[in-house]
């Protein structure tokens, strides 16, 4: 059930961003991808495990370094981190 919430979550953001017009900027989906890796952190904050804060910041790091060079070098990137973000 948490995936169908997911999938219908991700298409509606999309969507809303089609609609509005925030998609025509470059810089706007990598910036989502930075929002969701700020999740991961959040909670593991909330786990209140030091273990998980650091793994979880490994790998929000690692979306955020993601997010950059999608942005400065290819789209493409920032494509796969988006859909692989699910499979972590």
């Amino acid at each position: 059930m948490e995936y169908l919430i997911g999938a219908i979550l991700t298409l509606a953001v999309a969507a809303f961003a089609a609609v509005i017009g925030f998609d025509r900027e470059r810089a706007f989906y990598p910036t989502v991808l930075i929002v969701i890796a700020s999740y991961y952190a959040l909670f593991a904050v909330m786990g209140a495990s030091t273990r998980t804060l650091i793994i979880e910041s490994i790998v929000a790091g690692l979306f955020v370094l993601l997010a950059a060079l999608g942005f400065k070098k290819n789209y493409w990137i920032v494509v796969a981190a988006l859909i692989g973000h699910r499979r972590i």
